[in-house]
């Protein structure tokens, strides 16, 4: 199962054979399979939660088959044209429903309009039950006459037993900052009743602070809240080449940052328990289905905070992970034994980003900051290393001189094709036909050599 935030209340829940979504108000979401169905949920009638364009959004994806699960108090008259074609069921409160492929939701009753939805399916053999709250809250104003909020209160709690004692693989709840110091009192009586291994804050009125400050002031909860503006796959598992798991993590940023076909460093932050929220997230995904993790950030694993450092060694452990690969700028040469020292426990692999062993391409266009020329000084405390081809000024004979080196100075490489992004080097697509035509073939399955034609290839970015 995977969850991606899209705006607001509204987020995407992708199982292995179908998406739901819930609360679309604004903005894109990622539905790439056209043959999965997708079930469309709307708690109400507000319009920051029911957006009908949302069903104009699939066809334009070439969506073949789509539900609607939409609140009783949107009237059929209310439907737009955007709905005609698509199956409706109008959910009532307190009701149960089976969606065509087995899943089943429930409803709640909310304190506000509409319903509250628990939908339970299986996600590839595995049973999934995820919550979203709608506006169901406990709606609690300063100013608001007593009576009125310890009736919100109570109906807030009332509404809650149809949950209570219930374990959730996901739980999204209203965090809204306009309520000031009781926008936390429908979130924590929820976890109180619940059992949740993640809880995503929703409707905070782009104010994403307020996650931060939960946390703060309930750290029983730390382990499970989920920084929701962060949209980034932090987490895969490569399955063919040098199987492992991989994680993306975010650091504060690469101190370097003079690399002329670099962007990735956008991805960081000065916050570091904005970051470690972030990173405890993605490591908390991690199993050790094969002792074997890949761990990266935009820049270099001395940008990662202290305690997610820490947190990488006691995952690992927990996982029975054996072997760690961590990347580093150069001019984090003499600081890697010290690494190594730390993570004794560990067989640890430091990948470089060298980009190319030609020393003029390398400092005068790419300007990487590696002052060496000799390859084997180069390679001295590094056991892998990143290639950057497909820019204008690269031969064939030259990238395949890159390739003969690194396979005999180094453990494994990695050969990234480049791709466009917000920087002045751009992709040279004769080269990159050349490297397509006449190289990928000799080494795509060489066990030793990864190639990652888009940067994505690995299942981590955006």
């Amino acid at each position: 199962m995977k969850i991606t935030y899209i705006y607001h209340s509204g987020f995407l829940v992708e199982s292995a054979d179908a998406y739901y979504i819930f609360d679309y108000y604004r903005a894109d979401f990622p539905v790439t399979d056209a043959d999965k169905p997708v079930y469309v949920f709307v708690s109400h009638r507000h319009p920051d939660h029911y957006n009908p364009y949302v069903f104009e959004i699939l066809r334009e994806k070439k969506v073949r088959r789509m539900t609607g699960i939409i609140s009783y108090d949107i009237k059929p008259r209310n439907y737009t044209s955007h709905m005609e074609g698509v199956e409706i069921i109008a959910a009532e409160p307190d009701k149960e429903y089976t969606l065509d492929n087995g899943a089943l939701v429930r409803t709640l009753r909310s304190t506000d309009k509409g319903v509250a939805y628990v939908v339970t399916f299986d996600d590839g053999g595995v049973p999934r039950s995820v919550y979203h709250a709608g506006d169901l809250n406990d709606w609690v104003w300063e100013g608001e006459d007593d009576r009125v909020n310890k009736w919100m209160t109570g109906s807030y709690r009332r509404y809650l037993t149809a949950v209570e004692g219930m374990h959730f693989d996901a739980v999204m709840v209203p965090v809204d900052s306009r309520q000031g110091d009781d926008m936390f009192r429908g979130i924590e009586y929820l976890l109180e009743k619940v059992k949740a291994d993640a809880v995503y804050p929703m409707h905070y009125w782009d104010k994403p602070e307020v996650i931060m400050q939960f946390a703060g002031k309930y750290p029983q909860y730390a382990d499970i809240i989920r920084y929701t503006e962060d949209r980034m796959d932090r987490y895969s598992v490569i399955e063919d080449k040098n199987p492992r798991e991989i994680v993306l993590l975010r650091g504060s940023g690469c101190v370097y940052k003079k690399c002329t076909f670099c962007d990735y460093y956008s991805d960081s932050g000065k916050d570091e328990d904005v970051n470690y929220m972030i990173n405890r997230a993605a490591l908390s995904q991690v199993t050790g289905k094969y002792g074997n993790i890949e761990i990266i950030n935009s820049g270099s694993v001395f940008e990662l905070d202290k305690r997610t450092i820490e947190l990488i060694k006691k995952r690992c452990a927990e996982c029975m992970i054996h072997t760690i690969h961590f990347e580093a700028h150069y001019l984090y040469n003499n600081r890697i034994e010290d690494l190594r020292r730390e993570f004794a426990d560990f067989e640890l692999k430091m990948k470089l980003g060298l980009e190319s062993f030609d020393y003029d391409f390398r400092e005068k266009i790419l300007h990487k900051g590696i002052p060496e020329k000799d390859p084997e000084v180069i390679s001295r405390n590094f056991d892998e290393a990143n290639f950057l081809f497909g820019i204008r000024g690269q031969t064939e004979d030259g990238m395949r001189k890159d390739i003969e080196l690194g396979l005999a100075n180094f453990e494994r490489i990695c050969i990234n094709i480049m791709c466009a992004n917000s920087t002045g080097i751009k992709p040279c697509k004769s080269v990159i036909k050349k490297f397509v035509r006449n190289i990928y073939p000799e080494y795509k399955d060489n066990e030793r050599v990864d190639i990652l034609i888009n940067n994505t290839d690995f299942g981590v970015g955006d």
